[in-house]
């Protein structure tokens, strides 16, 4: 049973590799960046209680979106959900937080809620940060509400967040 076991995982860990892989290259990422990235996500999930290919597809599908600085933002993500008494289970829907705000360029309220749904501790600190950033004067839903939250008002306060020393730690 251990040895299945052993096989299934190193299987899983490969095929989420690959997938990122073929995610990179489709979009057209250099084989140096790609092979950086793999190490950074297999090191990242190895350090965590997430899952390699929870780290590996949020990873790809923020660089997808165009988001430079993908790994980090995927790591800030993840620094937070556990910070904010999340598990390796909330941490898929902060990531498709993120991944699909940054599709939509513009945080909306189904994608509020969810995370907010997943990690409840992070609304507060979230909104006070983007305030501070100025990304939203007044009331935060109604600012959310006309659109004028973008991905990346969310994207800051995620890294300033999440890649603190305490959420690091």
């Amino acid at each position: 049973g251990y040895l299945a076991q052993t096989a299934h995982e190193a299987l899983s860990a490969s095929d989420a590799i690959d997938k990122f892989k073929s995610t990179m290259k489709l979009g057209d990422f250099g084989s140096e960046a790609i092979k950086a990235s793999a190490k950074e996500v297999q090191k990242y999930a190895n350090d965590t209680v997430y899952e390699l290919n929870d780290v590996s597809n949020t990873a790809a599908q923020l660089a997808s979106n165009g988001i430079k600085n993908y790994m980090q933002l995927t790591e800030a993500a993840g620094n937070l959900n556990a910070q904010a008494g999340g598990t390796a289970e909330t941490f898929k829907s902060v990531a498709m937080v993120m991944t699909q705000t940054a599709g939509e360029g513009k945080l909306t309220a189904e994608n509020w809620n969810q995370l907010i749904d997943a990690i409840p501790g992070a609304s507060g600190v979230l909104q006070k940060q983007m305030k501070k950033n100025g990304a939203y004067t007044g009331n935060f839903r109604d600012a959310m509400a006309a659109g004028k939250i973008s991905a990346d008002d969310l994207n800051k306060a995620m890294l300033q967040l999440g890649m603190n020393k305490g959420a690091i730690e």
